[in-house]
């Protein structure tokens, strides 16, 4: 359709043509999964710094492929206390939940993502573990 744009797909589910009912089977949607969180922040918010051409600031690859490894358990070289870029379980001790909230650095990311949403998106991922 014009104007739209598949950002995620939940789930699929192959219906014949026939008459006969159809039973959908109950499925549990993770809404805050890495990929979408990939594709709808990273992708469209951070990569222009971080990790467009051959560079990214503070060398913080945001690209996808590398952005999981960057990111989870991996010591913020900025973090005043020493905290983890991403902490599984824990978004309060998770630098990118204050970098993103904070000015806490030359550049204020706490207003890079337009929308709360997102950075409840981000926190649920992390909340959940950050898997990839």
């Amino acid at each position: 359709t014009k104007g739209r744009k598949l950002i995620y797909n939940y789930y699929t589910y192959n219906i014949s043509n026939s008459e006969e009912d159809v039973i959908l089977p109950v499925k549990t949607i993770n809404i805050a999964s890495f990929d979408r969180i990939q594709h709808q922040v990273f992708d469209n918010y951070c990569t222009a710094c971080h990790g467009a051409g051959d560079r990214a600031a503070a060398s913080l690859y945001l690209t996808n492929g590398k952005s999981h490894s960057a990111l989870v358990n991996v010591q913020a070289s900025l973090s005043p206390t020493g905290k983890m870029l991403v902490k599984p379980g824990m978004p309060s001790q998770s630098f990118l939940i204050d970098i993103l909230t904070e000015d806490i650095v030359n550049y204020n990311h706490a207003d890079v993502l337009p929308q709360d949403e997102l950075l409840t998106l981000i926190k649920t991922w992390i909340t959940n573990g950050a898997k990839e």
